[in-house]
């Protein structure tokens, strides 16, 4: 994400217990979109960056993502001779610590995170747009949409976060079709002493976890928003408590630990 620099005139580019089912978050990496980091088939000058007296970037990320930027930093060195230092940062402070130093000077020039900090960077003015240009067509619309917020583009989106429902073949041979036989398998798992939980999600005891059980909320056709017109999400419509989310929560009940104690 680009950082709204309002101390000089330039600008800064900122930017699984053993279960027999278990949700877990997949992270798929690519190199800023895959094809976006294939070279052109002419070559044409490398900008002169250091021109506008810039030698070292500061990037703040997370110990989970930096080792994966190494390289990509190593390589932009090469290309550019502007060196780029890796600051690791602890996940749970660094959006709150970026809202407060970007305005003292003292923040970063490039920062790591997920799109949904856009919308409160933009609110304290802490980020800019930034212009993708032709590059824009070369990463996916969703990834796109989910970095713009109020018509602008406001990151460079490298990674697509996806759900994923993995099954322990040791203990469930066979791949379920439904829901209910995927318990039921999981129950059998338990029954027969081989797993601990026949279904696992990522759960904090006093909140939930709205994001790993939303494929389940929304194979119930339980939707947190409506759609707005240009097909992003409308605020205005909320639509959890309507008749499908008051199902899901129904069975997220049947679920729990006062229930079958499933989740």
């Amino acid at each position: 994400m680009k950082v709204q620099n309002t101390l000089t005139n330039g600008t800064s580019r900122r930017v699984f217990t053993a279960g027999a089912i278990s949700v877990v978050a997949a992270l798929a990496l690519s190199a800023c979109g895959g094809a976006a980091a294939t070279a052109p088939a002419t070559a044409t000058a490398k900008p002169d960056l250091k021109a506008s007296g810039a030698s070292t970037i500061t990037m703040w990320v997370d110990a989970e993502r930096a080792p994966a930027l190494k390289d990509i930093t190593a390589k932009f060195q090469t290309d550019t001779g502007i060196a780029v230092k890796l600051v690791v940062k602890d996940f749970a402070a660094v959006r709150d610590d970026f809202i407060t130093q970007v305005p003292t000077g003292k923040g970063p020039d490039l920062i790591v995170g997920p799109h949904d900090w856009v919308g409160k960077f933009v609110q304290n003015g802490v980020i800019a747009p930034v212009e993708l240009g032709d590059k824009k067509s070369e990463f996916q619309d969703s990834s796109i949409k989910a970095m713009t917020y109020n018509g602008s583009v406001y990151g460079v989106p490298y990674a697509i976060e996806n759900i994923a429902l993995l099954r322990n073949t040791d203990l469930v041979a066979q791949s379920a079709k439904t829901l209910d036989e995927v318990v039921a398998n999981g129950k059998k798992a338990v029954a027969d002493g081989k797993a601990k939980f026949p279904f696992l999600v990522g759960m904090d005891p006093k909140q939930g976890d709205p994001y790993h059980l939303y494929p389940l909320q929304a194979s119930m056709g339980s939707q947190v928003f409506g759609k707005a017109a240009d097909g992003g999400y409308d605020p205005k419509q909320l639509l959890i408590g309507d008749a499908s989310g008051v199902e899901f929560a129904k069975k997220l009940a049947a679920w729990g630990d006062k229930g079958e104690k499933i989740i």
